[in-house]
């Protein structure tokens, strides 16, 4: 803004704290900017002062924005300076009422205050634009000027006309610049020609007619004469006036060089656009007094509409390059927001007003599993099976019919069965109108933070009370034998603090183990399960815990078209043998227990599914609502007083979940029990689909 005068600005704006916002933002950007707080005071202090810029918010007490514009009108007589709308309720109605009325351009309002980071670009373009408006109307009130000096003096002839219409047709600065010197031919005879533009006190020739000699054209070319050195020339550009000579050889301020010692006479024009000197057009000679004042009078309404022609194709040339300049910049800005979102760890996804997914971030990739051509033309649902409860879709629908963004958590599925939670945010998209024109979706995975947080919110409530039992239990005898006041039970002390502690050691371990599957590290890795191997591995196991109990454990034939299923193959061997472990405890000497697997269809989506079937006693209906919680011991194991911790089957519960998968149970008193572990199929996608 250096180079430029200072530029005023009257922003009317009822939001004090925006308006100092604005006021700060732009003067830091070298502008002067007043402040008004409503249109009544704005329209005060247009009608007194003197301003480059207006800005106007349009809704405001007393007089709204697009009544501001129309009253500024009046009071410029239909020419008030550039005026910019801003607003907050992105209506096109009110965008085009305000073009209409003189607006030239229009920002819309957002909610982080990011509209005033456009604020010094959109200003300088509507200064650009009243730039160049004023500039074209100079030039055309010039053009006009000629043209009526050319009807009234009726001085040129029917060449002249073809002239100026040749120079106008032309687009190019190139191309005008040929023309002057094939027009100029037609006009005045001469030996040579060529024209030398006006370029910081020195003058480059950037045209030239007639040489033959390539040493000269090579000489000329690069050439770059300083006025200072040229006291003919820089009387031509001072005075704006032809200079005629006639004899270069009798004119002792002619410079002779060597590549122009041929020169015997020299007529130069300057070519002036208002009181700006763009250059000279020089015509040369070998014969001495070739030219006249004469010449000069007949080349001037060429180099008049010359001068016009030039200003025209350099601005066209400047816009053109201003365009070329600026969307370079929108592709650098793209090719930004593509690097941004390729290396973004978030998944990211834009889509339509129907949700439907257009493009899609390589993160989102790497989490879901689902590549970008998978992707494409799917709801943004598909991730989430039947998993957002009623509420939040309705939270969703009322956010997003609002124009707001939403923000919650989901549980969704990887492409290959594993699920994990998700925070996710659905901004809308805009167009330049304010419209919603679609959605962008980020997500990532909490999985394991809210695992880790529900880990230590059971972790403080079970330890409390699994762990006093035992450890009051320790303290009592230990206290006991400290006395030694009964000798005789000193052996019986001990083995009940040896089996308390016993007890803890393996109520440790547990808990332990709970950890982990509450951290989200349940599956250490994902690779298809032999279930072959998982069954005759668990039976192997217990078969001598069975013999002792007087059991039979029977593992029935795999069936031959069993789906193959994904996950971690010992921490799946671990939750069955849970499983069978439990049954064997509680069946009673003489029965069996049966593991049976086979695949099923449930819910429109294929399982694998793993039972174990028992003849013990039974559980009763209140008890299987608990019989998967933390440290629940039955009655059964209360007063039978079966050894264990009660976290058997909640570790083979968490294991399985991690799977994907749910564990189920159905039982009868007096019937025994059958467990059931639900496994997820490989083949579960493309079957759902």
């Amino acid at each position: 803004m250096g180079e430029l005068k200072e530029i005023r600005i009257l922003y009317i704006e009822d939001d004090i704290g925006l308006a100092r916002l604005f006021q700060k933002k732009l003067e830091r950007a070298g502008y002067i900017v007043d402040l008004a707080r409503d249109g009544e005071e704005g329209l005060a202090m247009y009608a007194a002062g003197s301003y480059d810029v207006v800005a106007v918010d349009q809704a405001m007490p007393v007089y709204d924005g697009l009544e501001v514009i129309r009253v500024m009108a009046e009071i410029s007589e239909g020419s008030p300076p550039p005026t910019i709308m801003i607003t907050g309720s992105g209506n096109e109605k009110i965008a085009i009422e305000a073009m209409k009325l003189g607006a030239r351009d229009y920002i819309v309002k957002d909610v982080d205050g990011g509209y005033l980071e456009l604020l010094p670009a959109v200003i300088e373009r509507v200064l650009q634009q009243q730039r160049l408006i004023e500039e074209k109307q100079q030039a055309e009130a010039e053009r006009e000027r000629l043209l009526v000096a050319e009807r009234e003096q009726r001085l040129l002839a029917e060449t002249l006309r073809e002239v100026t219409l040749a120079l106008t047709s032309q687009v190019s600065h190139a191309a005008v610049l040929d023309e002057i010197l094939r027009q100029a031919q037609r006009l005045v005879s001469h030996s040579t020609a060529n024209i030398a533009l006006l370029e910081d006190g020195a003058l480059r020739i950037v045209c030239w007619q007639g040489y033959q000699d390539s040493a000269w054209i090579e000489w000329a070319s690069s050439l770059v004469q300083p006025l200072a050195d040229f006291a003919l020339d820089a009387e031509a550009v001072r005075s704006r006036e032809p200079l005629v000579i006639s004899d270069t050889s009798q004119e002792p301020r002619w410079v002779t060089l060597d590549e122009t010692a041929w020169v015997k006479s020299y007529l130069s024009i300057p070519i002036c656009l208002h009181d700006r000197v763009l250059g000279l057009l020089r015509l040369d000679s070998t014969t001495p007094g070739e030219f006249s004042a004469e010449d000069a009078q007949r080349l001037q309404p060429l180099v008049s509409a010359a001068a016009i022609a030039i200003e025209n194709a350099q601005l066209v040339e400047g816009l053109e390059e201003e365009v070329a300049a600026r969307t370079a910049e929108i592709v650098a800005e793209k090719e930004k927001s593509e690097t941004i979102l390729r290396h973004v760890d978030d998944a990211i996804a834009t889509s339509d007003l129907e949700m439907r997914l257009r493009y899609v971030n390589p993160a989102f990739t790497t989490l879901t599993g689902y590549t970008a051509q998978e992707s494409v033309g799917q709801h943004v649902g598909f991730l989430s099976k039947q998993i957002m409860s009623e509420q939040d879709r309705q939270s969703l629908r009322r956010v997003l019919s609002q124009g707001e963004a939403w923000r919650g958590e989901v549980s969704s599925q990887r492409k290959d069965g594993r699920p994990y939670v998700a925070a996710m945010t659905i901004a809308p998209m805009r167009d330049a109108a304010g419209r919603v024109t679609g959605y962008v979706t980020s997500h990532r995975d909490v999985s394991q933070r809210k695992a880790l947080e529900r880990a230590r919110s059971r972790f403080i409530t079970n330890i409390s009370h699994q762990l006093r039992t035992p450890v009051t239990t320790i303290q009592t005898y230990t206290y006991l034998l400290r006395e030694g006041k009964q000798p005789e039970k000193t052996d019986h002390y001990l083995q009940m603090v040896e089996g308390e502690t016993t007890r803890l050691i393996h109520l440790i371990q547990d808990i332990l183990e709970m950890t982990v599957l509450d951290s989200g590290k349940a599956v250490s890795v994902w690779e298809p399960i032999s279930l072959s191997t998982v069954i005759e591995e668990t039976v192997a196991r217990y078969h001598s815990q069975a013999e002792a109990s007087n059991l039979t454990l029977v593992a029935m034939p795999l069936p031959p078209d069993l789906q193959l299923v994904n996950g971690d193959q010992a921490r799946l061997t671990q939750a069955l043998g849970e499983i069978v472990e439990n049954a064997i405890i509680f069946t009673p000497s003489g029965g069996q227990v049966t593991i049976e697997t086979k695949t099923t269809v449930n819910e429109d989506l294929l399982w694998v599914v793993i039972a174990v079937q028992d003849t013990g006693p039974g559980i009763s209906p209140e008890e299987q609502e608990h019989v998967f919680d933390r440290f629940f011991r039955g009655v059964l194991a209360e007063s039978g007083h079966v050894p264990g911790t009660g976290l058997g089957l909640s570790i083979a519960e968490e294991v399985v979940r991690a799977h994907g998968g749910r564990l189920t149970v159905e039982s009868a008193v007096g019937k025994g029990s059958t467990f059931r572990i639900w496994l997820p199929s490989s083949e579960h996608d493309s079957f759902s689909r």
